[in-house]
Order: C-alpha cells, then sequence, then structure tokens
C-alpha cells in the first residue's frame, strides 16, 4: 500500500516566492499548498492535511486578523489545521519577536539566507518527527487507557477524598485548552497529563498524606517527591514528551517559587500550566480534612488574585472566561493570597490555594 502523500502549507506575501517554493516541492512528490497571508492560511481548505507550515517573518509587521497577536495568530493557524510543525521563515533575528513564536508552537526557525534547497530539507526533517509523535499518539490505546484508569484508582483508594479528582481537573483542563484554542492533539496531551498528573502519590507514606498537624520540613519534601514518581510511571507509561513535562512541571509557579526545577513564566509548559490552574480550582472547590471546601466564585478570585505569581495569565484568564467571572459588587478587593506550594512555607499545614 503506497505511503499517502506528504504536503507543506507556505504562508508568505510575495507570489513569486511561494511559486518557487511550489516547484521545489512538486519535485520532491510533495503537495504545496500556498496562501498570502495569515487570514487566507486559516481559512483554507486543504484536500491533504500538511503537517509542516512555512511562515514568513514579513507577516509578523501586520497580521491581519482583527484583535489578534501574533501569539493569537499562530495558535489559530495550528488549530484550524489540526496540530502541524511551524516553522519561521526570517531574514531577521528579533529574539522578542522569536521568543514568543517559540511560546505559540513554533518548531524551528530558518534565518537568511536560505533558498527552496533548505526549505525542502527542513520540511523533510520536521515531517519526519511529525510522524513519530503521530505514532506516539496512537500508543493511547484501549490497554494503555486501562492502566491510566487502574493509576487513578490506586491514588483514589489510598486518599479517600480525591475520588473523581483528576478526572475533574483533566476536564476543566479541557475546557481551558479549549479556550485557548489548542489544536487537538495538543488538547489531547493535556488532558491525558491532567488524569495522571498526581499518580505518584500512591508512593506517599500514609502518616503524611493524613496528618492534620504542620508538616516539618523532611515531610514536605515527601509530598513534593510525588512529583518525580509520577514523571517516571508516566514516561515509562506512554514515551509521550509534552505529557511528561506537562505532568513534571504542573506544580511550577509563575513566579519560580515553584518545584521541582523552580523554573517560570512561559519556560514551564503550557500544559503544565493549564493543569495548574485547574488543579487549583478543583482542589478549593473541594472539601479537605484540614480546609472547608470554596464556592466557585471565591476560587476563580483567589486564582485571579495570585495570577502572574502562582499561577500563568494566560491559563488564568482562560479560567475567567470559562466561568464569566465578574468581582461581587462592593466587594472589598481581596488579598493577595499565601503561596501555594509548601516549598516556600514549610510550617503550613497546606497552603490557601494548595492543589490538595
Amino acid at each position: 500500500m503506497a505511503s499517502p502523500k506528504r504536503a507543506v502549507l507556505v504562508v508568505a506575501p510575495t507570489e513569486s516566492f511561494r511559486r518557487t517554493c511550489g516547484k521545489a516541492f512538486q519535485a520532491q512528490d510533495w503537495e504545496c499548498f500556498v496562501a498570502g497571508s495569515l487570514a487566507e492560511a486559516v481559512t483554507q481548505s486543504t484536500p491533504i492535511k500538511p503537517s509542516v507550515i512555512f511562515v514568513d517573518s514579513a507577516e509578523f509587521a501586520e497580521i491581519p486578523l482583527p484583535d489578534r497577536s501574533i501569539f493569537e495568530g499562530m495558535q489559530t493557524l495550528r488549530h484550524v489545521h489540526d496540530g502541524p510543525i511551524l516553522i519561521v521563515l526570517s531574514k531577521r533575528s528579533d529574539e522578542k519577536i522569536l521568543q514568543e513564536l517559540m511560546h505559540a508552537g513554533v518548531r524551528d526557525v530558518l534565518l537568511w539566507p536560505y533558498g527552496p534547497v533548505d526549505i525542502v530539507q527542513a520540511a523533510i526533517h520536521w515531517d519526519s518527527i511529525w510522524r513519530k509523535e503521530l505514532v506516539r499518539q496512537e500508543r493511547t490505546n484501549p490497554a494503555v487507557l486501562r492502566s491510566i484508569h487502574a493509576l487513578i484508582a490506586a491514588v483514589e483508594a489510598k486518599e479517600k477524598y480525591l475520588a473523581g479528582f483528576s478526572k475533574d481537573v483533566a476536564l476543566l483542563s479541557s475546557k481551558l485548552a479549549q479556550v485557548l484554542k489548542l489544536p487537538p492533539r495538543n488538547t489531547k496531551e493535556v488532558v491525558v497529563a491532567a488524569l495522571l498528573h498526581d499518580v505518584g502519590r500512591v508512593a506517599l507514606r500514609d502518616e503524611v498524606v493524613n496528618k492534620r498537624e504542620q508538616l516539618s520540613n523532611d515531610e514536605v519534601q515527601h509530598l513534593h517527591s510525588h512529583v518525580s514518581v509520577s514523571e517516571k510511571i508516566v514516561h515509562n507509561l506512554l514515551q509521550n514528551k509534552e505529557v511528561t513535562a506537562a505532568v513534571r512541571h504542573h506544580h511550577e509557579r509563575f513566579d519560580g517559587q515553584g518545584y521541582p526545577m523552580a523554573i517560570k513564566g512561559k519556560d514551564i509548559p503550557l500544559g503544565a500550566r493549564i493543569i495548574g490552574v485547574a488543579d487549583a480550582f478543583v482542589a478549593l472547590t473541594q472539601e479537605r480534612p484540614y480546609r472547608p471546601q470554596r464556592s466557585p466564585h471565591n476560587s476563580v478570585e483567589e486564582i485571579l488574585v495570585n495570577s502572574g505569581k502562582q499561577f500563568c495569565p494566560v491559563a488564568v484568564g482562560a479560567l475567567v472566561r470559562l466561568f464569566g467571572y465578574h468581582p461581587n459588587p462592593g466587594a472589598a478587593t481581596p488579598r493577595a493570597a499565601a503561596p501555594a506550594h509548601a516549598a516556600a512555607t514549610p510550617a503550613r499545614r497546606r497552603p490557601p490555594a494548595a492543589t490538595h
């Protein structure tokens, strides 16, 4: 059976450049679709799904999408074409713009000078990676799903108050990913990571998990160890870098005061930032042995005042839009909550916005 024909999409304002690229790809028996702008590209329907999209950086001066930033424009492009590899063609190295694009999902940048041969070679390289990633996605088969649910059941059996917790976090993470217009494949990765983010809690000692008094420094570190255990389990189960990274970093803080690596800002994978917000919201709205549950409104409010400190503003913004949050009329401005990770304040039993 013959392999399906490979396809690429080239987004560039110059017609002669689009025509040159088209001829180069056709010579390699590739289908080459072209668009003169991002606006045209996001509305274009292609008979074959492109594995790679090249975008000429000349588009960045004025993105013809009303009220959309570069970040949002590239996210939209990935979404409508179901998560292809994005590559930027740039004649100048603008670190600020290139960094923004990398956070929007751009995987590579070809800097000038480059020609049709360079572009075709880049497409061949990244198409191979894209196809391998698809194979990894298919590993989430029924047998793997059974293993996932068995692991979740083991955690819930150990900590009764976590019954249904991971599923609730996964559901909310999915909704936040949709608000942010993540491609379906990336949304699926976030959901799987959210389901599995706490499986390492099966290795925690009961006396630490159930302790109502303040935790010692050693006990706090033991509690934090569930992240590395979760990471190992997820890596061995799925062999998916994106899912594993989201699990590894879901307790990082946007200000760099989290764990296990104390990375900050956009260095934290977007999936982990989404799960961090979903994790906190679900935990706050559920009763715990050490505190009462809070209303959805108050939970959103507490997360909002920690935006930019504990939580990613982009993920928090998605939560606010999802719940249609509006401050109570006449209500006092909420004070900033204490840090939500016990690493910074080990004497606390559990922090206010803690995830469990």
